[in-house]
């Protein structure tokens, strides 16, 4: 069983996620990354993360294709020195990478689990997370009140049966994707940068590193018994998002779950700057939260996954 190292959650730490993140209207910042439909292939989610995401298809295939040989090679750390990321600045995961859509991602990643086993698993039919659904409902609900600025909040954050579809052709089409048809381009970042299948479960492959998920969580939560070992991994990657989000485009960031440890996780990354914070008068904690920062006003709207009525402000 492929277990994971210490240089591998190096570079799995700088993949900051998926979409056109330079480039995107709006920022969305998650708890951690999925297994979309594989849960039980944790190696190949691992796999892609540290050895395929970030690169151009020429190099993916060459990877891919060194595999004939040997199918367990892309798990040396050492095989390859010298990589050159396409989707990094400067080419260097040091820097921080992403995959430039989430397809591009699953496929790189089902190419991966067919060249494995000489076919794709068949994928799970468990119902999958809420969360691309209500994100997509936020995008729909700023990008209606750019347009009128008196558009109905509700419209789109209850469950108003004659918008569903368009709901669902959003999260399935537009989504995390370079150049949407009519829409917003949105980019994915997720907090804590190992793929499991939901928050309750630690994946027996990352046990050569944590014999149980507290330990990385711990850090990642800002506890006080974080490891100094997890503390600097965590700093790293407030760096790497913190990068991000002053070089995109984007003046929107939506962060849904966890919503503390969100505002906790933004306030390290600008410790100088003041948040304007607004609760807004929704269950489970929901905020609006304006921070002024000298390139630009980063709007952030904070939830859990709930729907109710939500006050959305544009700058």
């Amino acid at each position: 069983m492929m277990q994971l190292t210490t240089k591998q959650l190096e570079k799995m730490n700088a993949y900051v996620g998926c979409g056109p993140h330079l480039d995107a209207d709006i920022l969305i910042l998650g708890n951690e990354e999925g297994t979309d439909g594989f849960p039980e292939e944790i190696a190949a989610h691992a796999a892609a993360r540290f050895r395929l995401y970030g690169k151009d298809q020429e190099t993916v295939s060459t990877l891919l294709d060194s595999m004939t040989s040997d199918r367990d090679i892309l798990y040396q750390d050492d095989l390859y020195s010298s990589e050159h990321y396409k989707y990094s600045p400067k080419g260097l995961w040091t820097n921080g990478f992403w995959e430039p859509s989430a397809n591009a991602g699953g496929e790189k990643i089902k190419e991966y689990l067919k060249r494995y086993y000489g076919s794709i698993p068949t994928k799970s039919t468990d119902r999958p997370s809420a969360f691309n659904t209500h994100t997509a409902r936020i995008c729909l609900t700023i990008k209606a009140i750019k347009t009128d600025s008196n558009f109905p909040i509700e419209t789109y954050l209850n469950y108003d049966k004659s918008k569903r579809n368009e709901i669902v052709a959003f999260t399935e089409e537009q989504l995390y994707t370079p150049n949407p048809r009519g829409g917003v381009a949105t980019a994915l970042m997720d907090w804590r940068p190992l793929p499991r299948p939901n928050e309750g479960g630690w994946p027996p492959e990352y046990q050569a590193l944590f014999k149980n998920a507290d330990e990385y969580l711990d850090a990642y939560l800002f506890k006080k018994n974080a490891t100094p070992k997890m503390q600097a991994f965590v700093e790293r990657r407030i760096q790497y998002l913190k990068t991000i989000i002053l070089q995109s485009r984007a003046n929107h960031l939506i962060t849904i779950g966890q919503t503390e440890n969100k505002l906790d996780i933004i306030a390290r990354m600008f410790p100088k700057q003041k948040l304007e914070i607004e609760q807004m008068p929704l269950k489970n904690r929901a905020y609006y939260v304006r921070m002024r920062l000298p390139e630009k006003t980063l709007n952030i709207y904070s939830r859990f996954l709930i729907t109710s009525r939500l006050k959305i402000y544009i700058a």
